[in-house]
């Protein structure tokens, strides 16, 4: 019986992964380069997002126009600069996916860059820009990653700022191009419905071979070291409420550890039966919303706790999250029913095209894994969930999330 879950990589370098689902309809294509605002130049900021808005721009084969309307034919397309990737995909039922593949494929490795286009895109993207910097709630949470790292580029904002795109030109975004999407750079993923060796056969056609490597940079993930510094508060006029984001790094861990901080995560500030929820709305009614997060992303690792509220209640809301996550009790019962959700979900996602492409993505491409971690995925993963114990669960807990480890960023009326 051929196998669900395939890699191919060929002598160049280029891996193609495919996940087939039997009951499946449609299929997600996606094109990846390992290369996101992470590595963008100290005097070019946002130059990989603003490469990725210019992608789209035409193709050699195709102009703006045309690759507009079959992007229109798909289910769904877009794009998106990470911190250590760019990736381009597209959804379409499986009768389509000729033009799936074609479509995505020649925007990932044929961009012409229209010199008309150029600044006018600018625009578009500081206007992107503009719209997360009045966003409150993004804003908190880049303070916070100021707060938390020094020297990580998980500090930045990698969206793009004026004087970095005022630095770039097209000759930069060729030289861009020939550089970081190269074969040995690059990883094709498909899920669905969709058969290894024929997709692997129109890969080829499409992506000649080239031979080269791409150096790849690393930086600390920090996690040893206490916050950059311990707090920020900025004020902002015509405002109706305060956030508040309280946050603290996390070392590299084991996937056992990863679980137990998924856990950990869901009984603070996970949904309705969190602490966080408990203790400050529905006791006190001092929030609309309070949640939790827990992101584990291959370049700097992290706990977060953010809520909203109005001004008057900012500094009560601010000591109370910080209590509640570092000293507030859980109970072991609580602990089961976190568990058992989380088990829930992994359940629910087996068939689900989404949240394996989402999987594949975050676990093999932003970790720099092999494949092989996810021979028998969600099997292994809820067993593993199963024999976590309520006792590592806190000893996470003790361990991380400590006055001395927090850092806390807050947004606020003036």
């Amino acid at each position: 019986m051929a196998r669900s879950l395939q890699e191919t990589v060929r002598e160049d370098g280029l891996r193609v992964i495919t996940k087939k689902l039997k009951i499946a309809k449609s299929v997600i294509v996606s094109v990846s380069a390992l290369g996101g605002c992470a590595y963008d130049p100290q005097d070019k900021t946002g130059l990989f997002h603003f490469f990725e808005h210019m992608a789209f721009k035409g193709t050699k084969t195709k102009s703006m126009h045309e690759i507009k309307e079959a992007l229109g034919r798909l289910v769904m397309s877009n794009a998106g600069t990470h911190n250590l990737r760019t990736t381009y995909w597209g959804e379409a039922v499986h009768t389509k996916l000729p033009l799936l593949q074609e479509i995505v494929f020649d925007i990932y490795l044929n961009p012409v860059f229209p010199p008309e286009e150029i600044e006018k895109e600018k625009e578009v993207v500081l206007n992107e820009a503009a719209m997360y910097e009045d966003n409150d709630n993004h804003k908190a949470w880049y303070l916070l990653y100021g707060l938390l790292w020094e020297h990580n580029p998980q500090r930045r904002l990698g969206v793009g700022i004026a004087a970095g795109l005022s630095n770039i030109n097209r000759g930069i975004l060729l030289e861009t191009h020939k550089k970081w999407y190269q074969p040995s750079n690059t990883i094709v993923v498909a899920v669905g419905r969709i058969d290894h060796d024929k997709f692997l056969n129109d890969v080829n056609d499409s992506f000649p071979f080239v031979a080269g490597k791409v150096v790849l940079s690393g930086w600390g993930d920090e996690a040893d070291q206490p916050p950059f510094h311990k707090a920020i508060i900025v004020e902002r006029k015509n405002r109706e409420k305060g956030v508040v984001v309280w946050g603290c790094k996390v070392p590299k861990l084991s996937d056992r550890e990863i679980d137990a901080g998924v856990i950990l995560s869901n009984m603070l500030g996970g949904g309705f039966d969190s602490l966080l929820w408990t203790e400050v709305r529905e006791k006190r009614g001092l929030v609309y919303s309070v949640h939790s997060y827990f992101d584990v992303n291959g370049l700097g690792n992290y706990f977060g706790f953010v809520g909203t509220m109005l001004p008057p209640r900012l500094d009560e809301v601010k000591d109370l999250i910080c209590d509640v996550i570092c000293n507030y009790n859980l109970n072991e019962a609580h602990f089961c029913r976190a568990r058992e959700v989380i088990e829930d979900e992994h359940l629910l996602s087996l068939e689900d095209s989404h949240d394996w492409n989402r999987t594949i993505h975050n676990r093999i491409i932003d970790d720099r894994k092999d494949i092989s971690i996810l021979n028998n995925y969600i099997a292994r993963r809820i067993k593993r969930l199963q024999s976590i114990t309520f006792e590592e669960v806190l000893e996470m807990r003790r361990k991380l999330i400590t006055p001395e480890r927090l850092a806390c960023a807050v947004v606020k009326p003036c």
